[in-house]
């Protein structure tokens, strides 16, 4: 990928398993939908987004001497699969890594 591009950057990805804009807050135990207006529309329905999986960031020396950052219109994305990247916050997240590891495809 950087060789097909002239400028910019390429950095990991991961899609949101659920729609964002069905969240939902907790605040004194008072539960909001982020966004009323989808609160019935089935998710399929529902543009997908996405998360830096902070995985790798790569780019020229010149883009990363120039830019302010790496999210702009020149740069592209390598998606990852759910089962490609874990970030490890909680002991959970370790229970998780430690599974997909050890059930991983041998390639």
């Amino acid at each position: 990928m950087m060789k097909k591009k002239k400028n910019g950057f390429v950095f990991s990805v991961q899609q949101y398993e659920h729609p964002i804009e069905r969240a939902i807050s907790i605040n004194r135990n008072e539960i909001k939908i982020l966004k009323k207006k989808y609160a019935k529309t089935q998710s399929n329905y529902l543009k997908k987004y996405f998360y830096d999986a902070g995985q790798f960031y790569w780019g020229k020396i010149d883009d990363w001497l120039k830019s302010e950052t790496i999210f702009n219109k020149r740069s592209s994305i390598y998606q990852l699969n759910r089962y490609e990247a874990v970030d490890i916050n909680v002991k959970d997240d370790l229970k998780l890594a430690k599974i997909l590891f050890k059930n991983r495809k041998k390639y």
